[in-house]
């Protein structure tokens, strides 16, 4: 009876699967390009077997089991659950990947679709994932915290593609995550990415951040260096964008097995700016939060 309501044995099951361990590795590669900490293979064995056992025994299951209080006990346990929600400090790792957590993240359809799809049995739930297993709003004490666990189980269950039953497209696993840009950050760092729309990309995000509202200036990299509230007026320096090169910096890997580029720079073709700014090197860190 405990081997199968047992949730060690679903862990163990569950992550040997092709798909839900590209989803396990996309956020350990999101942790590790918030540059908060360097992943060490401890950490990642010690991240692991929290995941799978959520530091229970065996002991412990067949316990709950006996008892009868399996269901409430058992509700934390799940890895996708665990991945998100373990903030106690037990596992600095996952504490970095807790800031993604879907449960946090508004999807408007989604939300909507579950709050009106919150019967017992529901086959229009099952359907949006991919082994077909839902979850029980009566397990769950209020529908805000079935609907995040629904997320957070989704993000590693989902259909490729999950669409409502009129075929309304829902959501991507991947739009589960606050990064709207991640994938295409990642495909910078690969060195695939078309530069020129890169730099175009950079340049927009440079202009927002800055609160310039230029629509008209996608062929420029727009910095504002001074900017007086009381009289609304901004002063703005403009470079072509062609005046500037996006380069991937390789890490210094000798001492490694293997590595990653982590840092893009962005840097003018000649010594100077055209205001006479050293150009240097202008590091873009995390640049896929702010890419609109």
């Amino acid at each position: 009876m405990s081997k199968a309501i047992c949730p060690i044995t679903a862990n163990a099951r569950e992550l040997r699967q092709d798909y839900v361990v590209a989803r396990l590795e996309q956020l350990l590669l999101l942790a590790h390009l918030q540059r908060q900490r360097h992943i060490t293979m401890r950490d990642l064995r010690s991240t692991l077997a929290l995941l799978i056992t959520g530091n229970w025994s065996c002991g412990d299951v067949h316990a709950a089991s006996e008892q009868g209080t399996h269901v409430e006990v058992f509700r934390s346990l799940p890895f996708w659950q665990a991945v998100f929600t373990t903030i106690d400090g037990s596992d600095e790792l996952l504490g970095d990947i807790a800031i993604l957590d879907p449960a946090r993240q508004p999807q408007p359809g989604l939300d909507r679709f579950l709050h009106y799809h919150q019967g017992a049995a529901s086959a229009e739930r099952r359907n949006l994932f991919t082994d077909g297993h839902d979850l029980d709003r009566a397990n769950f004490a209020n529908e805000q915290l079935w609907i995040g666990a629904l997320k957070r189980r989704l993000y590693f269950m989902a259909q490729p593609t999950t669409q409502a039953p009129l075929g309304r497209l829902l959501m991507t696993s991947e739009q589960l995550l606050p990064y709207r840009y991640a994938a295409y950050y990642i495909t910078v760092l690969r060195g695939d990415a078309d530069h020129h729309q890169l730099r175009e990309r950079l340049a927009r995000g440079l202009r927002r951040s800055d609160g310039l509202p230029m629509a008209d200036s996608g062929q420029y990299f727009s910095l504002r260096v001074a900017y007086s509230e009381s009289q609304q007026l901004a002063v703005v320096k403009q470079f072509p964008l062609d005046q500037f090169n996006v380069e991937v910096q390789q890490p210094q890997s000798g001492m490694m097995i293997e590595s990653i580029p982590e840092v893009l720079i962005l840097r003018h073709n000649s010594r100077y700016t055209t205001a006479r700014t050293p150009a240097g090197a202008l590091r873009v860190v995390d640049a896929f939060s702010g890419w609109g």
